[in-house]
């Protein structure tokens, strides 16, 4: 397929950037500590037994290239694999953004900014999930765009598979089920049975799968849940904001673990299996759930408080790197510019909404999962920074609100 000049320029620019950045500094900061928790998954899953931390996918895609190439070797094929997958969905996202603006230039610009823009290239470069989420995020998009157009069992088993690779890469995915469930159900609306039974259809088997696995995990865990991220998450944000007592038993509890064994292993992820060891997911969830529900007030102003605070985090946590032996932090635009422009979104799609009579299918969809994944990185996510591997939802509509920026009146605007 022969390339447009707007994708030769961005292709190549791209192809630059990563190959700068699998030969440069980059390369450095592969050995994480996340990424052990991510090795030590693999121990569990290939042994028939879930991870207390990790769902399947990456520690399955980084394990058995460890098991076939050795340890050091895994680390560059993975690197190298997110950078190929990661080229590959800049074609995607073009054909994506194209299809919603019928601007070529807004398109070239947003497309270029999703490619080179380093918050997006340096995560390839990490032995993290982020890279495949970002790039996931946009296939999925685009299957979910094709499948509406194109009504088909092949359409929506890409679908299907897509959804549950996310789901199973990153758990903070599960909003999509709720989100995707409603969007179906619209086409219904539509008289587009077809899409909506097959779209349903899709989200019902990746909930089963979700399901069993949380059931599995509650067998072996004690706790009905997809993972004890969740449930750690939410321990130290009660911790952080005072809900539990310094001297409660689970927080001493906690320090005097970190203190024993942090020093000897230098990985978080190995003090969370020894805490967990000795209290149980049960008793540190109900534990953190009563200290919530005790004082719902305060609760609420809390969550207010963390969605202020949150808009002053970084959007895009970008990279460090180390020069004349300063490290260097490079951090990309601040959540509240999401929160603005969602704001300015909101008018526009009620304003369009009230004038046309009907709601625009994708252009809904997409602003649902933004503001899904915004309050459940506030109320679950200790960073605003996890806010990345969502983007794509708001470069798509940015790019659409920036070409109906020129367009008035609001009725000869033609929102899909």
């Amino acid at each position: 397929m022969k390339l447009s000049k707007d994708l030769q320029i961005i292709y190549s620019l791209a192809i630059l950037e990563a190959i700068l950045l699998i030969i440069g500094p980059g390369a450095k900061y592969m050995n994480e500590i996340d990424t052990l928790s991510y090795m030590d998954a693999w121990e569990y899953f290939s042994n028939g037994t879930i991870d207390l931390l990790r769902t399947p996918v990456y520690p399955a895609i980084i394990g058995i290239l460890k098991d076939l190439c050795g340890t050091p070797t895994c680390y560059w094929i993975t690197v190298f694999i997110q950078h190929l997958v990661f080229l590959f969905s800049i074609g995607i996202f073009h054909s994506t953004i194209s299809s919603l603006v019928k601007s070529e230039r807004i398109s070239f610009w947003i497309t270029l900014f999703y490619a080179t823009f380093p918050a997006y290239t340096f995560n390839n470069n990490w032995i993290l999930t982020q890279s495949f989420a970002l790039s996931g995020c946009v296939f999925l998009i685009y299957s979910i765009i094709r499948l509406r157009k194109t009504p088909t069992i092949v359409n929506g088993t890409l679908f299907t598979s897509l959804l549950l690779f996310l789901l199973f890469l990153r758990p903070g995915y599960l909003y999509l089920l709720p989100v995707l469930a409603v969007s179906w159900s619209l086409c219904f609306l539509e008289k587009k049975r077809k899409v909506a039974a097959i779209g349903i259809a899709g989200v019902l088997i990746t909930t089963s799968c979700a399901l069993c696995y949380m059931k599995a995990f509650e067998k072996q865990y004690g706790l009905f849940a997809f993972s004890g991220i969740g449930v750690r998450n939410q321990f130290f944000i009660a911790q952080d904001a005072g809900f539990l007592d310094t001297n409660s038993k689970l927080v001493k509890g906690y320090n005097e673990t970190y203190d024993k064994v942090y020093p000897r292993h230098h990985n978080w992820a190995e003090v969370d299996r020894f805490f967990y060891a000795k209290y149980s997911l049960t008793e540190i969830n109900d534990t953190v759930t009563k200290a919530f529900r005790q004082d719902p007030v305060r609760w609420a102003v809390f969550c207010y408080d963390r969605l202020c605070r949150t808009a002053l985090e970084p959007l895009t946590e970008l990279f460090q790197i180390r020069y004349n032996g300063q490290l260097i932090h490079i951090i990309g635009p601040l959540v509240n510019s999401v929160y603005v422009f969602i704001l300015l979104y909101t008018i526009l799609l009620i304003q369009w909404i009230r004038i046309k009579k009907r709601v625009p299918w994708l252009s809904s969809f997409l602003y649902m999962s933004l503001v899904s994944n915004i309050i459940t990185t506030v109320v679950g996510a200790p960073k605003g920074a996890y806010l990345l591997p969502a983007t794509p939802f708001y470069l798509l509509l940015l790019g659409q609100f920036l070409y109906y920026l020129k367009i008035t009146p609001t009725k000869n605007i033609e929102l899909k």
